[in-house]
């Protein structure tokens, strides 16, 4: 998977991406939960089989829309089953709504600051990326192709910083609008090709890029506690565990690190070619982080210090210099 580039979540100037490739399915391995049945980690490649078991005809006609569709069987109040600590999509917009309203309340006086959390960013450059992020976003909604060559394009530097970001704003606005969550859109996660990945992942994006802007201009405030908490699930699910790199990292220790959040568990361990991914405890965790979710969510993307720990600091150090290559 490549071309993250235009749309990362917390992009630096002038960072590049690495080359992705789609994880096996070893990378997902199987956990059953002993009492319910159900398998304790929903991965991409589960539901990628399950996706593809309801629309196997549209698959094989190799028919987008079809198989679209077929994905929607998997929403259940909303939201995917590959997400489950999602919250509903009108509060996924209250959300983006009420960041954004922030972020622009803020904005004017931290166009010319430095960012604290994002070195030789200055609060313009946030500005100009999300302008870009939202552009971006609506293109993919309306035409159902994301962006590529010629991207971004000229125009979007040309014109004035605040007035071009409440156009690009509006505009995704609209596109929100005028879609169910589950339409069919374009996106990097193969597995959800739907409208609602963008507004869950728009929500995000504006929550963090918030901070960013409040965090310059003097006057920081906290992040919701539940969209925190499903923030926390898709920076490790979606960014770090679907950083889907060649780059193997040598140095790896295949520590497995925990992080607890408001009664919620995650675990990482840190292979050398992949990270693996569970939504489970584990006897055998070298590390484990803890704290409120904003606190915690917040460190994940770099944005605040770490909250607490317990056990093997390097370990911990090892998550977070992993976490900062896979949301460069």
């Amino acid at each position: 998977m490549t071309g993250r580039t235009a749309h990362a979540p917390a992009s630096r100037p002038n960072g590049t991406r690495r080359t992705r490739k789609r994880p096996n399915n070893a990378s997902f391995p199987d956990r059953i939960d002993a009492k319910s049945k159900r398998p304790l980690l929903a991965s991409p490649q589960d539901l990628h089989r399950r996706i593809h078991r309801a629309g196997a005809v549209a698959g094989a006609r190799g028919d987008r829309v079809a198989i679209a569709r077929a994905r929607v069987t998997f929403y259940r109040g909303g939201v995917s089953d590959l997400y489950p600590h999602a919250l509903d999509f009108a509060a996924y917009r209250d959300n983006f709504d009420a960041d954004y309203a922030r972020f622009r309340e803020v904005a004017p006086a931290a166009l010319a600051v430095p960012v604290p959390e994002c070195g030789g960013w200055t609060g313009e450059d946030v500005v100009r990326h999300l302008t870009q992020v939202y552009l971006h976003k609506a293109e993919s909604i309306r035409t159902g192709v994301m962006p590529g060559g010629g991207w971004p394009p000229a125009w979007l530097a040309e014109r004035p910083t605040l007035e071009v970001l409440d156009e690009c704003h509006a505009g995704l606005q609209a596109e929100f609008d005028g879609h169910n969550p589950s339409d069919a859109a374009a996106t990097w996660f193969p597995e959800d090709q739907t409208v609602g990945f963008w507004i869950r992942r728009m929500a995000h994006e504006t929550a963090v890029h918030r901070r960013d802007v409040e965090g310059a201009a003097g006057s920081v405030t906290g992040v919701d506690a539940l969209l925190a908490v499903d923030g926390i699930d898709e920076v490790l699910a979606l960014m770090l565990a679907g950083d889907w790199s060649t780059e193997v990292f040598a140095e790896a220790t295949g520590a497995t690190v925990g992080i607890e959040s408001a009664g919620c568990r995650w675990e990482v361990t840190l292979n050398p070619a992949e990270d693996l991914f569970r939504r489970a405890a584990d006897e055998t965790e070298a590390a484990i982080v803890f704290g409120g979710p904003g606190d915690v969510l917040l460190w994940l993307w770099g944005r605040a210090p770490l909250p607490a720990f317990g056990g093997n600091a390097d370990a911990v150090s090892e998550l977070r210099a992993r976490l900062a290559l896979a949301t460069q």
